[in-house]
């Protein structure tokens, strides 16, 4: 079939061979990026310190903050990191979305310099410390057990929007058993790695918040516990199930979710990672939007839909955004503590 629309293309490009050390790429940035730099990683340091004396200390933590950063890293991650080391360092992302993002994450976190908005640079001793670990089976095994607790993580706070530490713990312990008090440091960890959920906590109160209910400025916790009900009847997942919820796994099973990604896969060609793209970034945001009635969420629908696809005329656009929509009474929805729109209809009981 003649699939002549443009869609995300997954292949990174390339660029000509650059050599830069650690040092001269810190040497490139401003005092105020390295100290952010250094603040983030917890790397001991003077304020009052000369630009020189901080770029020396970071240059001599290289090894310490790859080494953090890698044992946080998913499989996505992995892979993403063999695309940049294959190219020497030196590589455009183009359309490959996971790409992109994974580079810019570095880029904030000082381990990839960011040449212009879609070419980017890992310096030369990075790079080495990189490839070092990768023949570390103990770390390859720290990927895989990260992979499996991000995914539940993310997969418990799409399905059920807000939840007391408490009954997080206890959900997410049911299914990968561990020591309450880990949970919460993992989770800060995590956290404030990735960013994209966020935790709330008085001295006697712990709650776990999906990211997108936050989109009002200034939100406290007084209002995070409005979405929280303790005497919530929540529907009950399969382990396998919660983990599927942070990629499309889930949603495909469903007539709504299958009609839709036909019609995506007869127009333009996708491969596994580009319908996970299009689910995190296009699908959840929407979803999420409903749920906390946002007024600007067909608007947001369609720019987050022109971001990755391009469209032979405004019939086909209007076609797939009907198509996106459809998927709302079927998908699991936090303010329904994970039942659906038909569900809520055919009386099932639940609790706001």
């Amino acid at each position: 079939k003649n699939k002549n629309y443009h869609a995300i293309i997954t292949m990174g490009v390339v660029m000509k061979k650059m050599i830069l050390t650690y040092s001269e790429y810190l040497d490139s940035l401003s005092k105020e990026e390295i100290e952010r730099i250094l603040n983030f990683f917890n790397i001991k340091h003077r304020k009052n310190s000369k630009k020189e004396s901080l770029v020396k200390i970071l240059a001599n933590s290289a090894e310490d903050i790859t080494k953090y950063s890698f044992n946080l890293f998913q499989s996505d991650e992995l892979a993403n990191l063999k695309l940049v080391l294959k190219s020497n360092g030196h590589i455009k992302p183009r359309t490959n979305y996971l790409l992109l993002y994974f580079l810019n994450n570095l880029n904030k976190k000082g381990m990839v310099k960011k040449v212009d908005e879609d070419e980017f640079y890992m310096p030369k001793n990075i790079q080495k410390y990189f490839k070092s670990y990768l023949k570390d089976k103990e770390s390859l095994k720290i990927i895989k057990s990260n992979t499996k607790e991000y995914n539940l993580i993310m997969g418990l706070l799409n399905t059920y929007g807000v939840l007391s530490y408490d009954k997080f713990y206890e959900m997410f312990n049911n299914i990968i058993s561990c020591d309450k008090e880990y949970l919460f440091e993992r989770l800060t960890i995590l956290n404030n790695f990735y960013g994209e959920f966020e935790l709330y906590f008085s001295k006697k109160e712990k709650y776990v918040c999906n990211k997108a209910i936050l989109k009002k400025k200034g939100i406290q916790l007084k209002d995070i516990k409005k979405y929280v009900n303790k005497k919530s009847n929540y529907k009950t997942f399969s382990s396998k199930e919660l983990n599927s919820m942070f990629s499309y796994k889930y949603m495909s099973k469903f007539k709504s979710f299958k009609k839709m990604l036909s019609f995506v896969k007869k127009n333009y060609y996708l491969d596994e990672k580009d319908i996970r793209v299009f689910y995190k970034y296009v699908i959840i945001p929407y979803l999420n939007d409903v749920q906390i009635d946002n007024p600007t969420k067909e608007e947001n629908l369609s720019k987050n839909i022109d971001k990755y696809f391009e469209y032979k005329n405004e019939k086909h656009k209007n076609k797939f955004m009907d198509l996106v929509k459809g998927i709302i009474n079927e998908a699991p929805m936090w303010k329904y503590n994970g039942y659906s729109e038909i569900e809520k209809e055919k009386g099932i009981i639940w609790n706001k």
